[in-house]
């Protein structure tokens, strides 16, 4: 029967909302998918204004959370892998 493949929620190109959460507080910005993911999936992202590269969490269709501690690394690395 072999495994059963989880449904891809974001492919590779496209362009995706990434938030990072803490606490109430909600930031969104618009990045673009590296590669593709599943539910849970941890992939990179390309943030198109900055160019600079973080990764995050599939969350659902379109959809990446990224780690408080890994966007404030990002900011101050300018990337985070």
């Amino acid at each position: 029967q072999g495994d059963i493949e989880r449904p891809v929620l974001v492919r590779k190109g496209s362009l995706v909302t990434m938030q990072v959460r803490h606490g109430a507080m909600v930031l969104s910005a618009i990045g673009k998918a590296m590669q593709d993911g599943a539910l849970g999936d941890s992939i990179l992202l390309l943030n198109p204004r900055t160019r600079r590269t973080v990764e995050g969490t599939v969350v659902a269709a379109g959809r990446v959370d990224i780690a408080m501690a890994r966007a404030v690394l990002a900011a101050r690395a300018g990337h985070v892998r």
